[in-house]
């Protein structure tokens, strides 16, 4: 099942293979199996902590650019403190890339929380 939120859109169904995922944008979309999935959903959670921390030493007009990189994918995200945007490209053999807007992103974050908590999948 497809849920939908504002300028995101994700879905999981643990019995597809070997993509068990979908995560998009307004105007793109691509699967990810089960490891991409989690890790994901990990990246993001730090992803924001991070941005917190960064915003409390920043003012408000000033800019910053965050990289994560994981086996499965590199993260950036490029902005002020309360408007930025998140590029996520793949790096497993078939490379996808999006963007998704700060807001939609802690939409994203909070879905992928929610549906990645301890008793439901094992940790990466």
């Amino acid at each position: 099942m497809i849920k939908v939120g504002k300028g995101w859109r994700a879905g999981y169904g643990k019995h597809a293979s070997p993509y068990v995922a979908l995560v998009g944008g307004d105007a793109w979309a691509f699967e990810l199996n089960q490891r991409e999935w989690e890790n994901l959903g990990h990246l993001l959670s730090s992803l924001l902590d991070t941005i917190g921390e960064i915003s409390a030493e920043l003012s408000e007009q000033e800019t910053f650019r965050l990289t994560i990189d994981s086996e499965w994918w590199e993260l950036e995200v490029e902005g002020i403190p309360e408007h930025w945007q998140l590029r996520m490209q793949t790096r497993s053999e078939r490379r996808a890339e999006g963007f998704l807007p700060w807001f939609a992103v802690i939409e994203l974050a909070t879905h992928l929380r929610e549906q990645l908590q301890p008793d439901r999948v094992p940790k990466p």
